[in-house]
């Protein structure tokens, strides 16, 4: 078997469904199977480029790092924004710590099915013990190619906000802040006024300024639930609550609002 290159060894370890008992059989399968190219490489034909980072995640810390995450971007796998959002929804939410706790105190009378409702919550929920530096990471990868939908015209909508906040460079930001939310909250310029004023005069109907402004009374209510980390409803109901934005995006944020006047929120 050692005689195998490392190459025909991969193609072999993607076939097996179940790599767990192969990568025991010997130090050389071990080796194998430890590696993040062979671990991406088996995601992907397992599961497919749009999947893989599902099930990445779905194996837990013992299997998924930096290094199997670096591997999976550089092999082009899909981290959509539905991905994203299931990530900000799950991580965190699981303390076996805790639930062990409640376990251990709970009081001499608590009967025996309520000790095993408790103890079928120690099946750990998707993505809820994620490392925390791959959780970093994935974010920070989201609001890079976030950026680059942005640089091909693609419009943000408030579920793209956990990424941007999630944001530690500022040229990520800055396409936000300085080119998308200008354009819903233009400048009282002399330039503006003019335009104004000529939409009135081409009688431009009152539902399309209605929408305008609905938009504007929209994006300022989802910014400032965001800087009070107040939970957000998106367009198919599901309620999001996030932990403190960085700095950057605060500060950001604050300065864009202070220059808003004249619209109140709903």
């Amino acid at each position: 078997m050692n005689r195998l290159t490392e190459e025909i060894c991969i193609e072999i370890f993607k076939w097996v469904s179940y790599p767990a008992p192969l990568a025991l059989s010997c130090k050389h399968w071990a080796r194998i199977a430890g590696d993040p190219h062979t671990k991406a490489t088996w995601l992907i034909f397992q599961y497919g480029k749009v999947h893989a980072l599902f099930h990445a995640v779905r194996l837990g810390p013992s299997f998924i790092d930096l290094n199997i995450i670096s591997s999976l971007l550089s092999q082009k796998v899909i981290l959509s924004r539905y991905f994203i959002q299931r990530l900000l929804m799950h991580f965190g939410k699981y303390d076996e710590q805790l639930i062990m706790l409640k376990i251990e105190h709970s009081v001499g009378h608590a009967d025996e099915d309520r000790i095993k409702e408790i103890q079928k919550k120690l099946r750990c929920p998707w993505a809820s013990d994620l490392p925390l530096n791959v959780f970093n990471q994935l974010l920070e990868e989201g609001s890079k190619r976030l950026y680059e939908k942005y640089s091909k015209n693609v419009p943000f909508n408030e579920t793209h906000l956990p990424l941007l906040a999630a944001a530690k460079q500022e040229d990520l930001l800055d396409p936000f802040f300085e080119k998308y939310l200008p354009t819903i909250f233009p400048q009282q310029t002399e330039e503006n006024i003019v335009q104004k004023h000529q939409k009135k005069r081409r009688n431009f109907s009152k539902t399309g300024r209605k929408e305008d402004e609905d938009q504007k009374v929209k994006w300022k209510n989802t910014l400032l639930k965001f800087r009070d980390n107040d939970p957000i409803k998106d367009e198919d109901g599901n309620i999001y609550s996030f932990g403190k934005p960085t700095h950057l995006f605060l500060a950001k944020l604050e300065t864009f609002l202070s220059g808003l006047s004249g619209l109140h929120s709903m």
